[in-house]
C-alpha cells in the first residue's frame, strides 16, 4: 500500500541550525531529508569544475543550465549516523553527483564563497527547484518507521515553504542572532577539518561572521525568491535554544500535524 506523501518545509538564514534539525527529525521519525542548500553547492562545485563561475556570459549560463539538467544529483548512506534512535536506525545523508559522493567537497569554504553568485541567478534557481522536487518524488533510501502512516519529507532551504513547496503540510521558519550562527558554522568546519580557504590557510571565525552577514543580505534583497518567512511557518529563535530544545519543538508541532490529518 502506497503512503501518503507528507512534506514538512523548513527554511532560515545560513547556520541557523536548520539542518542539524532537519537531520535530527528525519532520523527520530524515518523521513527522508532533502537539504536544497546542497543542491546549490553541487550546482557550484559543478561551475569550478567546468570553469563557468562567471556566469554574465550568456554562453556560459545556457551551458551551466545544461549540465545541470544533464547531471544526476541523488542522496544515499554516508555511514552510521551519531543519532541513535529505537525505531529507526538510518545512516547520516550522503550528496552525490553522478554517482560520485561529494559531500565533503560541497561544504569547502570555496563552495561556500562562491555558491551565492549562483544562487541568486533565477535560471540556476529554477532549475535547482526541479532537482528538489525530483529528489522528493523519489524512492525513500532509509527505513521508515513501522508504525507511519506517512511518505515524509523534510525538506530544507530558503524559500522550500514560499516557493518550492507553498502547499506543504507544515512550516518552519528556523532563525538565529547572526553571531550564534557564525559561531556554529566555524565549530562545524573546525570539527570537520575544513576551516582552510582554497590556498590552505586557516579561517577564522570574523570571516565567517562577514561571510554569512554578506549571505544574509543577498538572500534577503534578491529579485527571485527571497528568504522570507511563509506566513503559516511557526518561527522558531534558536539563538538560545540547544539542539535537543529546537527539535523537541519542531517534533512536536509535526506529530500534532499528523495527528489532525489522521483524524480528518
Amino acid at each position: 500500500m502506497s503512503l501518503r506523501k507528507f512534506i514538512v518545509a523548513i527554511d532560515g538564514p545560513a547556520a541557523s541550525g536548520k539542518s542539524a534539525v532537519s537531520e535530527t527529525l528525519a532520523v527520530r521519525l524515518g523521513f527522508l531529508h532533502v537539504n536544497s542548500g546542497a543542491i546549490y553547492r553541487c550546482a557550484t562545485l559543478l561551475a569550478i569544475r567546468n570553469d563557468l563561475l562567471d556566469l554574465q556570459f550568456k554562453k556560459n549560463l545556457d551551458r551551466m543550465r545544461e549540465i545541470l539538467k544533464e547531471t544526476k544529483i541523488t542522496m544515499g548512506p554516508l555511514g552510521t549516523s551519531p543519532i541513535k534512535n529505537e525505531n529507526v536506525n538510518r545512516p547520516s545523508t550522503a550528496i552525490f553527483l553522478n554517482g560520485e559522493n561529494v559531500t565533503d567537497q560541497i561544504s569547502k569554504i570555496e563552495i561556500t564563497k562562491n555558491v551565492r553568485f549562483l544562487a541568486k541567478i533565477p535560471e540556476i534557481r529554477a532549475a535547482s527547484i526541479e532537482k528538489q522536487r525530483e529528489l522528493v518524488q523519489s524512492k525513500n533510501l532509509f527505513e521508515t518507521r513501522a508504525d507511519s502512516k506517512v511518505d515524509g519529507v523534510i525538506v530544507e532551504g530558503r524559500d522550500i515553504g514560499t516557493a518550492v513547496f507553498p502547499n506543504a503540510d507544515i512550516k518552519f521558519f528556523i532563525e538565529a542572532e547572526a553571531k550564534a550562527r557564525a559561531k556554529r558554522r566555524f565549530d562545524e568546519l573546525v570539527a570537520r577539518g575544513l576551516n582552510v580557504d582554497i590556498n590552505g590557510d586557516p579561517v577564522d571565525y570574523e570571516q565567517i561572521l562577514e561571510d554569512i552577514l554578506q549571505r544574509d543580505q543577498e538572500d534577503l534583497t534578491r529579485t527571485h525568491s527571497p528568504l522570507r518567512k511563509a506566513k503559516d511557518a511557526i518561527v522558531i529563535d534558536t539563538s538560545n535554544l540547544s539542539l535537543d530544545q529546537v527539535v523537541g519543538k519542531v517534533e512536536s508541532s509535526i506529530l500534532k500535524r499528523l495527528a489532525e490529518l489522521e483524524e480528518d
